[in-house]
C-alpha cells in the first residue's frame, strides 16, 4: 500500500527531535511508549485537554513509565486555548 494511504496505526515510525530542531522518522519494531486512541490523540493536539487526565480515566496508557506526562507536557501551551465566541 503507498506510503500516503497507509493507517497511521501500520506506520511503526519512531519520530526524533535532534538538538538543531531537525526532525527525523525511523520505522520501528519497538512498542509505543504511549497508546491512545486517535480521539484522544486528537483532543491533546487542538489543546485543553491533558493526556495526564486522559490516562486517569483509562483512555491513554503507558507502557514506558513517565511517557504520558513527557508527550502531556509536550503537546501543551499557555495560554490554554479558548474561544469567546458562542455557537
Amino acid at each position: 500500500m503507498p506510503a500516503q494511504r497507509r493507517p497511521l496505526a501500520a506506520d511503526r515510525g519512531g519520530r526524533r527531535l535532534p538538538a538543531r530542531f531537525r526532525a527525523t522518522c525511523d520505522r520501528t519494531t519497538a512498542p509505543a511508549d504511549v497508546v491512545l486512541p486517535v480521539r484522544a490523540l486528537g483532543a491533546a493536539y487542538l489543546g485543553g485537554t491533558r493526556l495526564g487526565s486522559m490516562a486517569e480515566a483509562g483512555l491513554v496508557s503507558q507502557t514506558t513509565a513517565g511517557s504520558v506526562a513527557v508527550l502531556s507536557t509536550a503537546m501543551s501551551w499557555e495560554p490554554a486555548p479558548w474561544c469567546p465566541m458562542i455557537f
